[in-house]
């Protein structure tokens, strides 16, 4: 992936690589897993999308501005998500299995607790069951 940028006054000026195109309205926040291929957007539109930043490494898209769509998209939130977190959890017995976990807070108060798949599995034509990936939901978590 080219992200060069060069020096223009004495300022680094960086060049666009991709645009992220899928969320209906304003994202309101951006959470990049500990996996650093994975990054995590939320959005006004009640929703979580998940995109695999890894095809950015693709040569043959060196040099031109890609559009990147998500390769999944979470909803259960009823109203704007403001904010998103990302922890990991090993399973003790097998060291070798790390989960991705995802934290979303809602404008009204709820927060929900998510698994992350990695791309690979997830079937971009199937169907769009993504409660199997919320782990908890905590609504009207705090009243302020």
């Amino acid at each position: 992936m080219s992200n060069k940028g060069s020096i223009i006054g004495g300022q680094m000026q960086f060049k666009s690589v991709c645009s992220l195109k899928s969320h209906m309205d304003a994202v309101r926040g951006l959470q990049f897993m500990p996996d650093s291929m994975t990054m995590v957007s939320a959005s006004e539109d009640c929703s979580v999308k998940i995109w695999d930043l890894s095809v950015l490494s693709d040569p043959k898209h060196t040099g031109s501005l890609q559009e990147l769509e998500p390769y999944l998209s979470l909803r259960g939130h009823t109203g704007p998500i403001m904010s998103i977190g990302a922890a990991t959890q090993s399973n003790n017995s097998k060291e070798s299995e790390v989960s991705s976990l995802l934290y979303s807070g809602g404008i009204n108060g709820s927060i929900h607790l998510w698994k992350v798949p990695p791309s690979h599995q997830i079937k971009p034509y199937g169907p769009a069951n993504d409660s199997q990936f919320r782990i908890a939901a905590w609504e009207q978590a705090h009243e302020d």
